[in-house]
């Protein structure tokens, strides 16, 4: 069955923008939540971008990160910084987010760097003095409820995505996501919200370059990782696999630009790859999306 759904993901596509774009009622779903966070930091990328000489650091893999995080919890990311570079790491929440903070530690897990304003837009800059693995953590000291955050990582002289492409790669994940709820038993999907961990990453691929995230709980349950890019001619594989072993588990390499592999969680730990095995156009902005079916 999974693999029948995969085959032909790419045909309800159609169908699942219509949905998406007409959600209505009392309540808002959750990817209305996801689109206002998602976008809060979008405009914050874009808005520094325009005023600086600042754009996605693609040198360490993952540029764009977003998570459910309940109140009062933390997202980390550990990440790789290069030494005498200066970055910024924003952040954006949805309207329930009251407010977002940002601590950096360094590899001895001293504080580099700190944004504990309490408003729901927090940034930070700073300048690694050696190149080394740093902490990340976003936290939610206040808020209404859960709230999905996303983070924008991003340095001096760095990758400038034109907004059209983001808007594009966005568009085409949120429509991909949502028409996993054709799968569920109970036609409902949502982006992952289990343990505060990231549920989006998003990165810049050039062709024959590859992105690896370790150490992701996808929980129990039915999983699905969809994937959004932009306009460029690229042809995107996607693997997830054992965190440990690098075991392949499940795989979509077929030649196309949005890849989508399904899986059965059982709890431990995971790995993804996305790999640009092709581009006709500069580095590809993607980004994938780990769904949960209930």
């Amino acid at each position: 069955m999974w693999m029948n759904w995969v085959r032909q993901f790419s045909g309800s596509c159609l169908a699942a923008a219509v949905m998406f774009c007409g959600v209505a009622g009392e309540s808002r779903a959750d990817g209305d939540y996801l689109v206002e966070a998602m976008g809060n930091v979008l405009n914050a990328a874009n808005t520094l971008e325009s005023l600086s000489a600042f754009g996605y650091d693609a040198d360490g893999g993952v540029c764009i990160l977003g998570a459910f995080i309940e109140p009062g919890a933390t997202a980390t990311l550990r990440r790789d910084f290069r030494m005498d570079r200066n970055y910024a790491i924003l952040a954006g929440g949805d309207s329930d987010a009251q407010d977002i903070d940002i601590r950096v530690l360094d590899s001895f897990g001293r504080q580099v760097t700190e944004d504990t304003a309490a408003d729901a837009c927090p940034a930070v800059t700073f300048r690694p003095r050696s190149a080394a693995v740093h902490e990340v953590r976003v936290s939610l000291p206040r808020a209404s409820r859960a709230s999905f955050v996303f983070v924008a990582l991003m340095r001096e002289g760095g990758y400038r995505v034109p907004e059209n492409n983001q808007i594009v790669a966005a568009g085409s994940l949120l429509v991909r996501a949502r028409a996993c709820s054709e799968l569920a038993p109970n036609r409902n999907a949502r982006m992952l919200a289990t343990n505060n961990n990231w549920a989006v990453y998003g990165c810049l691929l050039a062709g024959g370059q590859k992105m690896t995230i370790d150490n992701i709980s996808l929980g129990h349950g039915q999983r699905v990782v969809v994937t959004g890019s932009d306009a460029n001619d690229s042809d995107l594989d996607l693997y997830l696999k054992d965190n440990y072993s690098d075991r392949t588990r499940e795989k979509d390499d077929a030649a196309d630009s949005e890849p989508v592999v399904a899986t059965i969680a059982g709890g431990g730990l995971s790995r993804l790859q996305l790999e640009n095995a092709r581009s006709n156009g500069a580095a590809t902005f993607s980004l994938m999306g780990i769904v949960e079916l209930d």
